[in-house]
Order: C-alpha cells, then sequence, then structure tokens
C-alpha cells in the first residue's frame, strides 16, 4: 500500500489530464504543485527541457573554475597537470547528470563555449589574441563537451537497454 505524508506533499504536473487524476484523491492537507524542482542536485522542470539545468551546471562549474584560478591555473605548473585537473575537477561539475539532459543545438553551443572559455583560462590566451577553436583543441587534445555528453548519453541508453532486456 502507498502512503503519502500529506502534511508536506508536493508534486510535479506534467500535464493537464494528471491535474483531473489527482483531484479525486481525498486529502486534508493541501498539495503543492511545482513547475520544477531540484532531485539529487539536478533540476527536474515540468515540460521536460533541461534548459535550465545546463544552465545551472555552467554557473557552478564557472564558479569552480574561478575558485582555482589564483592557485592553479596561474601557478607554474605544466599544462598536462592543468589539463588533468580540469577534467577531474571542473568537467565531473559540469556534466553531473548529463546522462538525462535533452541536449539541443543553443544548449549545446553553451556548453561548448564554457568548455572553449575554460581551456583559453587555463592556456592563459587573452581574449584579445584571435585564436581558433580547433588550434586550441588541438594545443589541449581535448574533445567538445557536447561529444562527451552525446557519448556518455548513448552508453546510458546502451546499459539501460542491457538491464530491461535481462529483466
Amino acid at each position: 500500500m502507498l502512503r503519502v505524508r500529506t502534511q508536506r506533499a508536493q508534486s510535479q504536473l506534467l500535464d493537464t489530464q494528471m491535474m483531473s487524476q489527482l483531484s479525486h484523491v481525498k486529502c486534508n492537507n493541501p498539495v503543492e504543485f511545482l513547475e520544477s524542482f531540484t532531485y539529487l542536485r539536478c533540476r527536474i522542470d515540468a515540460c521536460g527541457g533541461s534548459e535550465e539545468e545546463i544552465l545551472r551546471r555552467i554557473e557552478i562549474a564557472r564558479g569552480c573554475m574561478k575558485s582555482l584560478t589564483k592557485n592553479i591555473w596561474r601557478c607554474s605548473i605544466t599544462q598536462s597537470v592543468k589539463i588533468r585537473l580540469y577534467n577531474t575537477h571542473v568537467l565531473p561539475v559540469l556534466l553531473y547528470g548529463s546522462e538525462m539532459w535533452d541536449v539541443t543545438v543553443k544548449s549545446g553551443k553553451r556548453l561548448d563555449a564554457f568548455d572553449q572559455w575554460c581551456l583559453l583560462h587555463i592556456l592563459q590566451i587573452p581574449f584579445t589574441t584571435h585564436v581558433t577553436n580547433q588550434v586550441v583543441r588541438t594545443r589541449t587534445v581535448q574533445p567538445p563537451v557536447t561529444q562527451t555528453v552525446l557519448l556518455s548519453d548513448a552508453k546510458f541508453k546502451q546499459n539501460m537497454t542491457k538491464k530491461v532486456t535481462k529483466s
């Protein structure tokens, strides 16, 4: 039997049909309906989009990058160590929950632009210097973030398909 804590019940509506079904449920306390909420540190949106979550993850990762500026990115350690630090400390923050993202062209460009900003920051290339994205990718040997997201999404779906067929 399913029991709901009615003192603090919240729900997220996905469509109006669900609202009519929930109106038949008897509850002493009102149920609060949300447009979006955070679950396991990921933003869940009622419309199913990922734009808000991607922007949120970019801002968190930007804070991570800025916190490492003085002690890591501007010190005399080698470029390969800086790239490894970026891959282990910044990218996981950015890509947390990315398996569930619906990456559009617009959000993909935002992710790649942020990644490019990070790499330029690590290489200490000023914005006034005209360096192509391809040159930066060659110097850092880094794939675009959207490529990483699409690969992790494909692996996630493949693993889910294996689990479903085993059941």
